[in-house]
C-alpha cells in the first residue's frame, strides 16, 4: 500500500472549486409558427429574417452560434440575435447574453451588453437567464445577495442547476444566512434530476455530515454516479479517497485507475493534478497492480463511453 500525506481540503474550498455550473436552458419553439420556421432550410429563414421575423432571425443565429450557418461567420449570430431579441424574442436575448457574457467567435465579452439582455429574459420569467444573471452577479458583479435572488427565481422553476448553485451559497453562508440543511435539501433536489455536479456536491455533504449525518457509502455512490457521467472533479475524489482510506480501504489499483481516467479528462487544473500525482504513485506500486489498473480504467472508459485513460510509464 501507499500513502501519500496532506491536509484534506475543506468541504467550502471542495465546493467552491466545483461551484457554479453554467448552463444553457434547452431551447424550444414558441409556437407553431416557430415550429416550422426550425424545421425549415437556411434560405427559407433568411426570406422571414428579411421580413423582419424574429423567429427566423434567432433560428439564424443559432445556426451561426453553433457554426452551423455555410456561407456567414460564425459572429453572424450577434447581429441576427441582437435584431430578434429587440424585438422581444426571449430566447434570443437569453442566447445572446450568455454569447456576450463569456465571449464567442474570437469577440470580446461585454458584461453591460451581458447583463442588458440577460435581465430582459430573466425579468420576463426565462429561468435559463434567471440562473445566467445569477451567475453574472456571483462572478462579475459581486454581489452574491443579488445572485441568490436570481437563483431562487430559477429553482422555484425547477431548474436544477440554479438550486444546485443556490445550495452551494447556502452551504457557504453567501449572500444568504448559512443553513446546511436548505443547502442538503436543494442539492439533493438538483441531484435527483440527474445532474452530475448536483451529484458530486451531495457526495461532499454526505461525506463530511454536513447537512445530513455523514454516510461514506452514499458518499462513494454519488461520486461514481457522477464520475460515470463524466464528471472529472468526482474522479479526482475518488482518487483520493482509496489513495487515503477516506471512507473507503486504501486500494492502490483503485486509486490509480482513477488518477488515469481523471488524468484524460478537459479541466486542465484537474488533468496536470492528476498526472503529477499519477506518476509519482506508479513509482511506488509493482509493475502488476500498473497493469491491472491500467486495464480496469481502460474497460470503465469503454463501459461508459469516455475518453481513453492516461497510460503512464514506470521509466
Amino acid at each position: 500500500m501507499f500513502q501519500q500525506n496532506s491536509k484534506s481540503k475543506s468541504l467550502l474550498r471542495a465546493l467552491a472549486m466545483g461551484a457554479i455550473l453554467a448552463s444553457l436552458a434547452a431551447l424550444s419553439p414558441e409556437n407553431a409558427t416557430a415550429q416550422e420556421l426550425g424545421e425549415s432550410s437556411v434560405d427559407e429563414l433568411r426570406m422571414e429574417s428579411a421580413k423582419g421575423n424574429p423567429e427566423a432571425d434567432f433560428q439564424l443565429g443559432l445556426r451561426a452560434s453553433m457554426q452551423r450557418l455555410p456561407g456567414e461567420s460564425p459572429t453572424k449570430a450577434y447581429e441576427y440575435l441582437r435584431r430578434s431579441a429587440d424585438a422581444g424574442h426571449l430566447e434570443a436575448g437569453f442566447l445572446l447574453g450568455s454569447l456576450y457574457l463569456k465571449g464567442f467567435a474570437g469577440q470580446q465579452t461585454s458584461l453591460q451588453a451581458a447583463e442588458r439582455y440577460l435581465r430582459q429574459a430573466a425579468e420576463r420569467g426565462h429561468a435559463g437567464a434567471q440562473e445566467k444573471i445569477g451567475q453574472y452577479h456571483l462572478s462579475n458583479a459581486n454581489n452574491p445577495s443579488e445572485a441568490a435572488r436570481w437563483f431562487q427565481a430559477a429553482a422555484n422553476q425547477g431548474l436544477a442547476s440554479a438550486e444546485n448553485n443556490l445550495g452551494l451559497l447556502y452551504a457557504e453562508g453567501r449572500g444568504v444566512n448559512k443553513d446546511p440543511a436548505r443547502a442538503f435539501e436543494l442539492i439533493n433536489r438538483a441531484a435527483s434530476k440527474g445532474l452530475p455536479g448536483a451529484k458530486h456536491n451531495l457526495g461532499l455533504l454526505y461525506k463530511s455530515g454536513t447537512g445530513v449525518a455523514a454516510d461514506p457509502n452514499r458518499a462513494k455512490q454519488l461520486f461514481e454516479e457522477a464520475a460515470q457521467q463524466g464528471y472529472q472533479r468526482s474522479q479526482y475524489v475518488l482518487a483520493q479517497m482509496h489513495m487515503k482510506g477516506e471512507g473507503v480501504s486504501q486500494n492502490p489499483v483503485e486509486t490509480l485507475k482513477w488518477l488515469m481516467i481523471s488524468a484524460s479528462g478537459k479541466d486542465k487544473k484537474l488533468l496536470e493534478a492528476s498526472r503529477r500525482t499519477l506518476i509519482a504513485l506508479v513509482q511506488q506500486t509493482s509493475p502488476t497492480q500498473v497493469h491491472d489498473a491500467a486495464e480496469a480504467a481502460r474497460q470503465w472508459a469503454i463501459r461508459y463511453e469516455m475518453n481513453a485513460p492516461y497510460q503512464v510509464n514506470q521509466n
